[in-house]
């Protein structure tokens, strides 16, 4: 039976790249997925589709990634397309770049469907390569695709950017050389379970639970928010989403008090009601 000890070449490999209409699980949304399977030495399954969202892609985003509204016009949704892509990790390890923002989406979306979260931990071809690659100047997958003499694709397209993923992670395989699931987890830095990234934690927390009801429904909220240990204030905002994060889990809103976008973490969020309609 695998575990973390066995070596790495045991596993297949599943690199995985989305795109999205916006950055945070929740309350933006999956507009292209793509995924490369990686076993036995050689790629087995390269799966892509745009998938229509509920709402509008908005421009800002479209000016990144470069997929509008039209392109994803008559795309299945993700409801059609997840039950495959869980299935091709019964047996395999994720791979992503930038892997925490990819986790966070995918998790939401299992859970939605009701599907179990994956068991074995994810890897992260960008804390790889920080790690075991310093020498390149930085670490954006464009810049490791030259540093690696890599073929170009298109940037910020699923398919292309889960291929340069894969080959990321290959060349840090090769770098310690025939590694177990375990060393590499140790190279990176971070253990990524699938379990830190599950919202429906959230969903039976009775004080997080409305908050994320809220960002589904699209409602304003007035949130207690603990300043310091004795200190709460009641805050009026727009949630945008919330994001599971190695670093400490937040919510980031809109601060209808500071007419701004702001960052708030969990743990200090000591109640939500949802504000009444004017």
């Amino acid at each position: 039976m695998l575990s973390l000890e066995s070596p790495i070449s045991d596993f297949p490999l599943v690199a995985l790249d989305l795109e999205t209409t916006g950055a945070f699980p929740v309350g933006d949304e999956i507009c292209e997925l793509a995924f490369v399977r990686y076993e036995g030495g050689k790629v087995v399954e390269e799966f892509h589709s745009l998938v229509k969202p509920k709402q509008r892609i908005p421009e800002k985003t479209i000016k990144i990634h470069g997929i509008t509204n039209e392109m994803v016009e008559n795309s299945p949704s993700i409801e059609d397309i997840i039950p495959h892509v869980r299935k091709s990790l019964n047996d395999g390890i994720f791979v992503a770049h930038h892997a925490p923002f990819d986790l966070g989406f995918m998790a939401y979306e299992f859970e939605k469907m009701g599907l179990d979260l994956p068991v074995m931990p994810a890897l992260c071809s960008s804390l790889l390569s920080r790690s075991l690659f310093p020498e390149s100047k930085n670490h954006r997958l464009q810049t490791l695709i030259q540093f690696f003499e890599l073929d170009q694709g298109v940037a910020h397209r699923a398919l292309d950017d889960a291929t340069a993923c894969l080959e990321v992670t290959k060349r840090c395989i090769e770098k310690l050389n025939g590694p177990s699931l375990k060393k590499l987890i140790g190279a990176q830095g971070r253990k990524l379970d699938w379990k830190n990234f599950s919202m429906n934690q959230y969903r039976r927390n009775p004080v997080i639970k409305p908050l994320v009801e809220a960002i589904e429904a699209g409602k304003s909220v007035q949130v207690d928010y603990q300043k310091s240990k004795s200190v709460s204030k009641a805050r009026k905002m727009i949630p945008r989403g919330i994001v599971r994060n190695p670093d400490g889990d937040y919510l980031q809103a809109f601060c209808l008090r500071d007419k701004k976008d702001k960052r708030f973490y969990i743990n200090k969020i000591q109640l939500v009601e949802e504000l009444a309609e004017s």
